[in-house]
């Protein structure tokens, strides 16, 4: 069987949580259809080199868009009409696998499946930038209609799919995020110490990791360390690792943290900036606590990675934190600053709680392997590919 896959998020810089999503299941998922084709179809302008997995498996064909730029893509969709993906790529496929929310336009290939990450633009509205939230708005319902398959992320995703579109629960499948465990492991203190190092931490510290943005509630993380007893506050930095908000549209954002900040003891709270994800479980592994209380999330990837580096977790009971964090995290009340500085306290001050929440986070993250995730979808993937062409909403 041949298979198409929309590969733009794999080989882009800088990628964040949907980028190594597809990139570490595409690479399972050559391995658990090794008799079958994949055509990764990407654009990347002729004045850019073409990209590779790597290492690169023998049943993946690359299919590169380099007639324009993914800009020139990107306003036909959002404004025109976009062009079909399979006719672009000169691919013709059994079925065709979209892993970032939206199901592109098909010519030759009559069955897709499309992977939606959360529902963030009508659950929490609010956090989207609002020409981002109209344009998700519009195209991810859309993308779930037209689709044979849809694939989500967590069963939150599943669950909100079906009520708010009415979409056949037997037309949805749960394929979780997962780790690479030869990575995200315990690193030793050499590691460590080069990674605290290289963000300039000083101390103990907690961690945050993600993009600062409103959704991730980091203005209540700084806020809730603001609020811990002096003592603790000496003998403790704040490392928020990840892009800045205004890498992503959210600049303003940026300066609210930077206000809350002048209230903090000076030299507390760090910001690490992008972070290499090779380095990643070693300042993962030297923090104390991760934090995590996001007022949404359509999984929660860093929650795995930290318990994985054994790091006791924080996090929320909204959304799908509560799947992705299991009986390893510790839960509170995401709009309470006060409450996150409590339950940071009372845990900095229980050493034995912490050892058992590492030892049931190891125990937890066991069950996430790119692996299963990959025979999952290899199983859909087959399964639609052997089906009668669905009947779409629409033409194209």
């Amino acid at each position: 069987m041949k298979i198409g896959v929309e590969s733009s998020a794999v080989f882009r810089r800088g990628k964040t949580g949907v980028g190594w999503y597809a990139l570490h299941l595409i690479t399972a998922l050559s391995k658990a259809m090794p008799d079958d084709e994949l055509y990764l179809c990407y654009i990347s302008f002729l004045t850019k080199q073409p990209e590779r997995l790597k290492p690169s498996p023998d049943n993946v064909v690359y299919r590169r868009i380099s007639i324009f730029p993914g800009k020139i893509y990107n306003f036909l969709d959002h404004y025109l009409i976009p062009l079909p993906i399979d006719l672009l790529a000169r691919a013709r496929t059994d079925v065709f696998f979209f892993p970032n929310y939206f199901r592109w336009p098909l010519v030759f290939t009559k069955k897709s499946v499309v992977a939606i990450h959360d529902l963030a633009f009508a659950e929490a509205p609010q956090f989207l930038v609002p020409r981002h939230q109209k344009y998700m708005s519009r195209r991810v319902p859309a993308s779930a209609r037209k689709a044979s398959h849809i694939v989500a992320v967590s069963q939150h995703t599943k669950d909100q799919l079906v009520k708010r579109y009415g979409i056949n629960q037997g037309r949805i499948t749960v394929v979780t995020p997962a780790l690479d465990l030869e990575l995200f492991k315990p690193a030793d203190s050499s590691a460590i110490a080069k990674a605290k190092q290289k963000a300039g931490i000083t101390k103990k510290y907690l961690l945050f990791f993600g993009t600062t943005d409103p959704r991730k509630n980091v203005d209540g993380i700084v806020k809730a360390f603001g609020l811990l007893p002096r003592h603790i506050q000496a003998e403790y930095q704040l490392v928020l690792g990840g892009a800045p908000g205004r890498d992503w549209g959210w600049g303003w954002y940026d300066e609210e943290i930077d206000a809350l900040e002048k209230g903090l003891p000076k030299g507390s709270l760090i910001r690490t900036g992008y972070f290499n994800e090779a380095d990643k479980p070693a300042l993962m592994s030297g923090a104390d606590l991760f934090l995590w209380p996001s007022h949404y999330e359509g999984w929660g990837m860093p929650i795995l990675e930290a318990q994985a580096c054994g790091t006791p977790v924080i996090t929320a009971r909204n959304s799908s934190l509560p799947e992705a964090g299991g009986d390893a995290a510790a839960y509170v009340e995401n709009n309470s600053p006060e409450t996150i500085a409590a339950l940071i306290q009372e845990l900095l001050g229980d050493a034995e709680r912490r050892k058992t929440m590492r030892e049931t986070g190891f125990r937890h993250v066991q069950q996430f392997t790119w692996e299963h995730s990959a025979e999952v979808l290899a199983g859909v993937l087959r399964t639609v590919g052997s089906q009668g062409t669905r009947k779409a909403s629409r033409s194209g």
